[in-house]
């Protein structure tokens, strides 16, 4: 596959691009008149709107996909991919696509709030690579490279793209079909939740490859994670994850995405599939035992409720209410009630492991504290030192120096998230608290560049926002502020009269 095409071209003449022109951002320039660069003058901006875009557009869906494919195959190409065993690989599309356009020609992107720090965090992410030392730890290290860089990828382009080029309502869609893939294996899971194979990819190459290793390890084919922790078997979903806290975690992150697209929408026929899926939707994560997961609908539901009855509409405390009754009623009237009890009260052997794996992490950062070790450690009998938990992740595997600059970039991203207004970006800054919340306690690594989908697009919200309000001083100054119109007993006097008066 090829780049996408770049969102706008961009003037260089007379003031070296557009970015250096006050008041103006990089990507406002347009195509016209056959393909001769220029910019919008002040008043056509003010009078077309600030993204328009005069270019041939492309039509339907395809003008969209051309801007942003690498994301939208994350739910387009999920069955087929999965099977091809290459769906592990979407993740690092972005930092193919969208990083070689951003590298290429960085004066046309604008940085988004903390994007500097980020990167100062994949430069630190990149030299704790010193400690590996075999070719296998290294093919790894580079693909969980790839995956966080294509987070920052996300970020840049989705910040910068123009609303006309690629609206938040057509992302949203991709994120919420995304989730719907993700309940359709939930439901695989209920039938099939012991099956395992090799994937294509790994009948294609030879056994010594595509049966060991890294291969192995992110393109088998497995639709659940089998544990015995609650006395007897039980298939938790995690395709397409690699495990259950995988499947997990990119449900709670997506389920946002979906209630803006669908349950949501303006659109009745969409609409009616969101409540239909929501509820089918209940099952499968009900029966992941997914606490996180949980944790992250609550997060949600409680948020939303809260920033719509602030601004005086109750719908989000009744949907809170009545999706609190349902899940009440089915945990009373259904086995499922039990089962939740179970995974409840037999919860505290899986938070002492935790526990101690979190203290070994500290421990193991300690000793390195600037670059880390590069991977997480082995252990027998235990989960390996470094993982369950992006902030454990990121200290033991990669330093303090990471984790201070990937903090600043949470710390400062959140700060814009809580300050979003409109309410399809809402959605999108409920997507980042999630993330916030599951920092701690999930690895995250394949979720990062969803996360930066939504990051990007809470940061254009904001930007078009500000740039709203500086359109708005400008005009105010330039033309004075608005004057009353004359009341109907001075407009029924003679035009000398009224205007003598009205001076």
């Amino acid at each position: 596959m090829t780049s996408p095409p770049v969102v706008d071209d961009v003037a260089t003449t007379d003031t070296g691009g557009v970015g250096a022109v006050q008041g103006t951002r990089p990507l406002e320039a347009e195509l016209v008149n056959g393909g001769t660069p220029r910019r919008r003058s002040a008043d056509a901006r003010t009078q077309r709107g600030r993204f328009a875009d005069r270019s041939a557009p492309l039509q339907g869906a395809r003008r969209y996909l051309a801007v942003g494919w690498p994301v939208s195959i994350w739910a387009y190409g999920l069955p087929v991919l999965w099977v091809l065993g290459l769906y592990p690989y979407v993740w690092i599309l972005p930092v193919v696509s969208f990083g070689l356009v951003i590298v290429a020609r960085p004066s046309r992107f604008r940085m988004p709030t903390g994007a500097i720090a980020l990167a100062g965090f994949l430069v630190m992410v990149g030299a704790s690579g010193i400690h590996l030392k075999n070719v296998e730890g290294l093919v790894l290290f580079g693909y969980r490279w790839a995956i966080m860089a294509s987070m920052w990828c996300c970020l840049v382009w989705f910040a910068n793209v123009p609303r006309q080029r690629l609206p938040t309502e057509v992302v949203h869609r991709w994120m919420g079909l995304l989730f719907v893939g993700l309940i359709a294996f939930g439901y695989l899971v209920l039938v099939a939740g012991t099956f395992e194979a090799p994937s294509v990819l790994q009948l294609v190459l030879p056994t010594g490859i595509g049966r060991a290793g890294f291969i192995d390890s992110v393109s088998s084919l497995r639709l659940a994670e089998v544990t015995n922790y609650l006395g007897y078997t039980l298939a938790r979903p995690s395709a397409p994850m690699a495990y259950a806290n995988g499947w997990g975690s990119t449900v709670g992150l997506t389920l946002p995405f979906f209630f803006s697209a669908f349950v949501r929408s303006s659109v009745p026929r969409r609409r009616r599939f969101g409540h239909v899926m929501l509820a089918l939707a209940s099952v499968p994560m009900v029966l992941s035992f997914n606490r996180g997961l949980w944790m992250s609908i609550v997060l949600m539901l409680v948020y939303w409720a809260v920033r719509r009855a602030v601004s005086g509409d109750w719908t989000g405390l009744k949907v809170a209410a009545t999706v609190t009754v349902v899940a009440a009623v089915t945990l009373v009237v259904t086995p499922l009630g039990a089962l939740a009890l179970t995974k409840i009260e037999t919860a505290t052997a899986s938070n002492e492991s935790r526990g101690a794996l979190y203290e070994d992490a500290w421990g193991g950062a300690l000793e390195s504290p600037l670059t880390g070790w590069g991977a997480p450690t082995p252990r027998e009998n235990t989960p390996p030192v470094g993982t369950h938990g992006l902030v454990w992740w990121i200290m033991y595997n990669h330093g303090f120096i990471a984790l201070a600059l990937f903090l600043v970039w949470m710390v400062r991203t959140a700060n814009i998230a809580l300050r979003t207004r409109r309410e399809v970006e809402v959605w999108s800054a409920v997507v980042f608290l999630i993330f916030v919340l599951q920092f701690g306690f999930y690895g995250l690594l394949p979720q990062l560049p969803i996360v930066g989908v939504a990051a990007g697009l809470v940061q254009r919200d904001r930007w078009e926002r500000l740039d709203g309000e500086r359109r708005t001083r400008r005009s105010t100054h330039r033309n004075g502020p608005a004057i009353a119109p004359a009341s109907p007993r001075v407009q029924e006097r003679p035009a000398e009269f009224r205007r003598r008066e009205l001076d």
